[in-house]
């Protein structure tokens, strides 16, 4: 078995989407986003769901998008802390209506929607577990009633509210195993698709693209480094302009392969591990970061 594949958890966005492909287990993980919503069955599940009709628009990949005769819901499982998830969320938002409704269709046919984010890091800072939005009058409160919703779940949270039976799933996606039967119940479906052949050479497959990605991407940010530094050089000194172009270079590519396995992932130490990087410079991307 691929040892950077057997060691994934569902925090991966490439397991996360396959085991909640099972409309039965992500039906009762919404219901525990949302517990006071009856949700009736799920008629489609489809994982990594593209949206790129508009030639001239910015595509998206959604997580797990699914749907019933009322609604629809994007879930999406949120790694990187400093990937704007609000602007995200409202992007999707906004890209999922356009191609729901085709050309005159009648906008009372467009479905409630909901867009939700499991996220390893607090979002807001405020210490809850769910953050719930809608659309909302400031003058006197009134709620819009657009039928569209955004929820952020923050699983590092301690308290959980009235969210108690989401808590253990969120312990989970932290790493933390308990004895809830829903719990239990993904990490057999997790441990499944980490045999599962066909996914395991599709995630190698994955690996390859996104380490080829990778690379490019240092040579463009390594041949920008050294554009940036010729150009500095001619009034600074070029041997020191150079050396500083290229030092630019090489953080700017190291910071995009760390997000990219980040995002597939690995956690931050894990990362730096596999790119081999020295104390001194992962302090440096670790600072970026979180900046």
């Amino acid at each position: 078995m691929n040892d950077s594949y057997s060691k994934l958890t569902i925090s991966s966005n490439f397991i996360f989407t396959r085991v909640m492909r099972d409309p039965r287990l992500l039906k009762k993980l919404l219901e525990r986003v949302m517990p006071e919503k009856n949700i009736s069955d799920l008629n489609v599940v489809i994982e990594e769901k593209t949206f790129d009709e508009f030639y001239d628009a910015h595509g998206i990949r959604l997580d797990v998008y699914s749907e019933n005769e009322e609604s629809v819901f994007d879930v999406e499982m949120q790694v990187l802390e400093k990937d704007l998830p609000a602007k995200r969320a409202r992007y999707y938002e906004a890209i999922m209506d356009a191609a729901f409704l085709n050309k005159g269709e009648d906008y009372r046919k467009l479905k409630e929607q909901y867009v939700i984010f499991f996220c390893l890091y607090d979002p807001f800072g405020d210490n809850m577990m769910v953050y719930r939005f809608r659309n909302q009058c400031l003058s006197n409160g009134r709620l819009l009633e657009d039928g569209t919703e955004k929820i952020y779940i923050n699983c590092t949270a301690k308290e959980a509210g009235e969210y108690e039976s989401l808590r253990p799933f969120a312990e989970y996606v932290m790493g933390k195993m308990n004895e809830d039967p829903f719990v239990r119940e993904v990490d057999e479906s997790v441990y499944l698709a980490k045999q599962n052949a066909g996914w395991r050479k599709e995630y190698m497959l994955l690996e390859d693209h996104l380490r080829h990605a990778a690379n490019i991407a240092r040579e463009e940010a390594l041949i920008e480094g050294r554009a940036e530094g010729l150009a500095e050089g001619r009034a600074e000194g070029l041997a020191k302009g150079r050396e500083e172009g290229l030092k630019k270079g090489r953080t700017e590519s190291n910071l995009k392969f760390l997000k990219i396995l980040m995002t597939d992932g690995r956690t931050f130490e894990e990362a730096c591990a596999y790119m081999e990087l020295d104390q001194e410079e992962a302090a440096e991307l670790a600072e970026l970061l979180n900046q």
